[in-house]
């Protein structure tokens, strides 16, 4: 979760970096001035927007979540084998008893 935090932080930051490079054309276009683009532009983010990923940080947030997902999936494993085994032997220590 946090390793997708950061990239898309980054990913946020290099889009505003960006338009802060060109804040006079971008100005021009929108027709405000350039003072308020800046402005609005050195606020806290309060969306970041995601379209600007790079497809390495993506590859590297769906193999983040693929693994999250399997290591949720593989950790039941282990808890369903050592409960199987008490209930064995819960039962098997039952059945000895005269």
């Amino acid at each position: 979760m946090g390793s997708c935090w950061f990239l898309l932080r980054n990913a946020a930051m290099r889009a505003r970096d960006f338009t802060l490079a060109h804040a006079a054309e971008l100005a021009r276009e929108t027709r405000a001035t350039k003072a308020r683009i800046v402005e609005a532009l050195n606020r806290p983010m309060a969306v970041w927007p995601v379209g600007w990923i790079r497809i390495n940080e993506l590859l590297a947030i769906m193999l983040v979540l693929f693994c999250s997902l399997l290591s949720y999936r593989l950790i039941v494993l282990p808890i369903v084998w050592m409960l199987a085994k008490g209930v064995k032997t819960l039962l098997t220590s039952h059945l000895k008893k005269p």
